[in-house]
């Protein structure tokens, strides 16, 4: 073959990688949105938030859970079975769960900046506790804030094993609950980049703030909202939350150290509460429509 003939061929053979490698990141995403949607999907058989919602409304009952379930699978076409401003009462919030952007000690990045740098070098792993777990959606706001990384994403079954995972460094990086990772940190194991808020975490306070790393869109939280059936009486309503916000001040130390939960002031009100989970719908829509999902 002449000199042209070669470059034909070579050419031909770097289309055909091409279109594989095309081809392949088509599948893998394919892959994660029918992986999200079985999520959501399941999210259907669980009883106990349309349990609460059709409980007698007495005080007897009552729901504290992530408000992810409130407002990131209504939104992606799942029907929980009850309507959330007819049939719910909230009644408070147990707190605010912030994340961590935490890299493995081998990997060479110091600070986000390098971390971005590193993934236009190499595609970076990241990993969850699992599809629409509070650290996938931290992961897909990052991108849309920083569409430039180069990383992909993967899910594990729950924190546990995304920790184990990230300490023994089968993925570079991974969104976690600082207070889980409070050894691991101190120890050099695990290093930790930002937080997902805009103020430092106590526990860790050589971990900058999102804003202060950098990456100042990225400020992500889940709350645990406390909902009762609508309904319930005022004067219960008022006595469970002043209930719960006692418990939870008296708690806080320890929900801190050991979660990563802290108490947040300011939303006490049910008027308030439901403003956090408001939001939440708002927010997490965007997210996952910028990843791509659509409700079925």
């Amino acid at each position: 073959l002449g000199v042209s003939g070669i470059w034909q061929q070579q050419a031909a053979r770097e289309r055909t990688l091409r279109e594989r490698a095309q081809l392949a990141e088509n599948a893998q995403r394919e892959a994660r949105l029918n992986a999200l949607r079985d999520q959501v999907h399941a999210a259907r058989n669980d009883p106990s938030t349309g349990a609460v919602a059709r409980a007698e409304p007495n005080g007897l009952t009552w729901l504290a859970t992530l408000d992810s379930v409130w407002s990131v699978n209504p939104h992606l076409g799942a029907s929980p079975g009850f309507n959330l401003e007819r049939d719910i009462a909230p009644v408070g919030q147990m707190g605010q769960v912030i994340l961590m952007l935490s890299v493995n000690e081998k990997v060479p990045a110091k600070t986000w900046k390098e971390l971005l740098a590193l993934s236009k070098t190499k595609s970076l792993n990241f990993g969850s506790a699992g599809i629409g777990a509070p650290g996938h959606l931290a992961f897909e706001y990052l991108k849309v804030v920083a569409p430039d990384l180069d990383a992909v994403h993967v899910p594990f079954r729950g924190n546990s094993q995304a920790s184990t995972e990230l300490l023994a460094g089968n993925v570079e990086a991974a969104f976690i609950a600082p207070g889980s990772m409070l050894e691991h940190v101190r120890s050099g194991k695990i290093r930790g980049l930002a937080i997902s808020n805009t103020a430092r975490f106590a526990n860790l306070p050589d971990v900058p703030s999102a804003p202060q790393a950098g990456i100042p869109g990225v400020v992500h939280e889940e709350f645990f909202p406390i909902v009762a059936p609508r309904g319930t009486p005022r004067e219960v309503v008022a006595a469970l939350g002043a209930a719960f916000r006692q418990a939870i001040q008296q708690s806080a130390a320890r929900l801190s150290e050991t979660a990563g939960v802290a108490p947040r002031a300011g939303f006490e009100t049910n008027a308030q509460v439901m403003s956090l989970v408001r939001d939440g719908v708002e927010t997490y829509t965007r997210i996952l429509r910028a990843a791509g999902v659509q409700p079925e």
